[in-house]
């Protein structure tokens, strides 16, 4: 670690920490592999919760009467799956294909058996079974079948519904990342088939808009911090061949904007820019092919049918574009972000304020990043009038050929001759030459970044800097070097069992096993497991085209109970100022009740996280900043008032509000088992044989206590000023009284917070 820490202070030519000193840091604060990560993948890290979600039903089965030695074989054979899929899977997906496994072999599990387009027979029987796959299907079997056995002592038929429910949900999430894992395996095919074959007169162009960058000022007051405004800028890396030494470089171009709609005509815009400003200062470059992820502004119609024209007005034709799978294919951009925006802060501490693109671009070019450049624009919007059919089916499609008379699209990489649209078939109206307005251009790339071969190093000679894949042996004695290999290199796989040796991660496994011998090594089978063949039936058997991504369907229509459900909830939160938040909802969904104490959702009926997230966007319930700034400065003001005058906010369980029900005397509409289920959720003491009486009494007390009557006061003055004007009673209320008045006074009448309506 120290030496990686040198050597990056010796290329960047920053002046490091004396070696004491570092050691002296590591002695104080260890080195931890543990940390907090944000912006992971989604289908990984729901892949990764549904083990966890599979270990706490092992748990609470094993509490309901399963067999000890199952649980804990299981919880060990789901802890080996998930390390399985997160390490060597990929790389049985990588190298060997086509596989005679099913589980590893892309052409067999990309394949779209309904369309001969999309589809590639294999010349060879998949009749190799992978015990690590194997062991995954055997023990999520397993648990379906110990949750359906009679012998355990589940509470109700809800309770073992419930825990099926999870388990198929969880089950649903972790052969969606094994899917993904294999498709993304299939995409990265593209970009390491062109860097393979890469010429001179070729080059791959990696885009993907950044992430907004927040306004920074060198002295900013306290008042300055709040409501600022992102900048955006859109990264486009050129990997291409250098026409003289015949050595790959990468160039890295930010377009930098004020603000700007990211949708697909501002992306056409930055393409025509780009491939116009590359042409000027790579004439030989004839031909490109573009590469980025899934985001709404790439994929797309509109899009697809406007890049063949490009290479009219530009002079470097669009041969291809590949869509990798969702949060991957882009990090080649991510990467040349980091230094970006340490430049740009470093020029913030030295006295600037960046507060606009063209400050942004100033900071780029006082500090230079090595192998890039920067321009300042706005997008020219009189130019967009594309008009183009919809083409049926293309959320499924993430391969696009651009041919003389139309594009060929394919589901996935190499899988099938692909099918061919005409363009007079997608077009109806071809979209202008699109324009940027460049307010500060590129300026020259005086420091290239070039790969070259001849620093790579072996292990032998102590390398510093390892790739990080785990099937790569290739090792670098420089920064710069590893990080242009992480971009455009190509790894290196361990081919012969020698090549063991070389593989720093399974040097390290052999240390750590030496140093510890009494650490059990064999991976233990689950128990009652046997090795499987293909003969078998297996609810999980693999078919043709298992991998294949699910065509975005539409938006479900949800039943008026669930819409109803919703409404309230983020009424209640609109009202209150207690927002509960969408995961929470979700949770509530599952334990609603009605006044009978019965179940108020199916789960069919059953909303995720995400689903809620949406309904609340639909409702426009979040509403304009400003708007909400406002309501939560009045809002505040309220509260600290209620606070003074001694009120509590209306007691609510779930979506029922208490407080009318005590006024409208209708408590007893709740049946024995709802009102045990609100004294326990208040924390309210009672006694299994309490009769309804008594529990009504119960909550009612609590409800007469929180509901502290306002009105006997408001009373109390109405009445000493009867004989006064309006105007003198509003003058005689206290300080905190007239602000509840002119916040809606009538708005907390409605949450059963006091009995006093509008003052006329």
């Amino acid at each position: 670690m120290i030496n990686q820490y040198l050597q990056y202070c010796d290329e960047e030519m920053v002046s490091p920490l004396s070696t004491r000193t570092l050691y002296k840091i590591l002695e104080v604060r260890e080195a931890s592999q543990r940390r907090s990560l944000q912006g992971l993948d989604n289908i990984a890290t729901d892949g990764a919760a549904a083990f966890e979600t599979l270990e706490k039903i092992v748990d609470e089965l094993k509490l309901l009467g399963a067999e000890s030695e199952w649980c804990v074989q299981s919880k060990t054979t789901l802890k080996a799956c998930k390390w399985y899929l997160k390490t060597q899977y990929p790389v049985n997906c990588r190298h060997g294909q086509p596989s005679t496994c099913p589980d590893h072999c892309c052409n067999f599990a990309l394949s779209d058996n309904s369309d001969d387009a999309f589809k590639v027979e294999c010349d060879h029987v998949h009749d190799t079974v992978c015990n690590s796959c194997e062991s995954l299907k055997t023990v999520l079997r397993e648990m379906k079948d110990q949750i359906r056995k009679e012998h355990i002592a589940f509470y109700s038929n809800d309770h073992q519904e419930d825990i099926l429910y999870d388990f198929v949900k969880a089950k649903q999430s972790i052969l969606h990342w094994n899917a993904h894992i294999l498709r993304l395996c299939n995409q990265e095919k593209a970009k390491q088939d062109l860097l393979q074959n890469l010429t001179t007169s070729e080059a791959i162009v990696v885009m993907d808009w950044a992430m907004k960058f927040q306004q920074m000022k060198f002295s900013e007051k306290q008042s300055e911090w709040f409501g600022k405004r992102g900048l955006s800028w859109h990264i486009s890396s050129v990997i291409f061949k250098d026409e003289n030494s015949k050595e790959i470089e990468v160039q890295s171009y930010a377009h930098l904007y004020d603000s700007c709609t990211q949708d697909w005509y501002a992306v056409v815009s930055i393409l025509e820019d780009l491939l116009f400003n590359f042409k000027s200062t790579h004439p030989s470059i004839s031909q490109v092919y573009l590469s980025s992820d899934e985001a709404g502004c790439y994929h797309n119609n509109s899009l697809i049918a406007a890049l063949p024209s490009i290479g009219e007005s530009t002079g470097i034709s669009v041969r291809r574009f590949d869509h990798s799978e969702p949060q991957h294919g882009k990090d080649i951009c991510d990467r040349i972000l980091c230094p970006m925006k340490a430049a740009i802060r470093t020029f913030c501490n030295e006295g600037h304020d960046i507060l606009t693109a063209n400050d942004m671009h100033i900071a780029l070019t006082e500090r230079l990043v090595k192998g890039t450049t920067a321009a300042v624009c706005s997008v020219d919007e009189s130019n967009k009038n594309a008009e183009v059919r919809k083409l049926e089916g293309f959320s499924k499609f993430h391969n696009f050929s651009f041919e003389f008379e139309g594009i060929r699209v394919w589901r996935c990489y190499g899988i099938g001759s692909g099918k061919f649209v005409p363009y007079k078939s997608l077009i109806v109206q071809r979209q202008k030459s699109p324009s940027l307005i460049i307010k500060e251009p590129f300026s020259p790339i005086s420091v290239p970044r070039v790969l070259k071969p001849g620093k790579q190093t072996t292990l032998d000679s102590a390398p510093v800097f390892v790739c990080p894949k785990p099937d790569c042996i290739k090792t670098f004695a420089r920064f710069a070097d590893f990080e242009l290999h992480l971009d455009v290199g190509e790894h290196v796989v361990q081919k012969e069992p020698a090549d063991l040796e070389h593989n720093i991660y399974v040097k390290l496994k052999r240390d750590w096993v030496a140093m510890f011998a009494t650490v059990q090594t064999e991976e233990r089978q689950p128990l009652h497991y046997k090795p499987c063949t293909r003969s078998e039936q297996y609810a999980l058997e693999a078919n043709m085209g298992w991998a294949l991504a699910k065509a975005r369907s539409g938006s479900s229509q949800f039943s008026e109970k669930v819409k109803d459900y919703l409404t309230k909830k983020f009424d209640i939160g609109e009202r209150t100022g207690q927002k509960v938040s969408a995961e929470q909802v979700a949770k509530d969904m599952r334990n609603a009740r009605t006044h009978d104490n019965q179940r108020l959702f199916g789960r069919e009926d059953w909303l995720t996280k995400l689903q809620v997230q949406v309904c609340e966007k639909k409702a426009g319930k979040e509403g304009d900043e400003d708007d909400d700034r406002e309501v939560g400065e009045q809002r505040h003001a309220v509260e600290e008032v209620i606070e003074n005058l001694g009120l509590k906010h209306p007691i609510i369980f779930d979506v029922y509000n208490l407080c009318p029900y005590y006024h409208g005397n209708k408590l007893s509409s709740f049946n024995v088992s709802m009102l045990k289920d609100m004294c326990g959720y208040f924390e309210i003491p009672y006694k299994s044989r309490d009769l309804k009486r008594d529990l009504l009494a119960k909550v009612s007390e609590l409800v007469k206590e929180s509901t502290i009557d306002l009105d006997v006061e408001f009373k109390r003055r109405l009445h000493k000023e009867t004989k006064g004007t309006q105007k003198s009673f509003e003058s005689s209320l206290d300080e905190d009284t007239a602000i509840l008045k002119n916040y809606k006074f009538e708005e907390y009448w409605e949450l059963g917070i006091c009995q006093v309506t509008k003052l006329q």
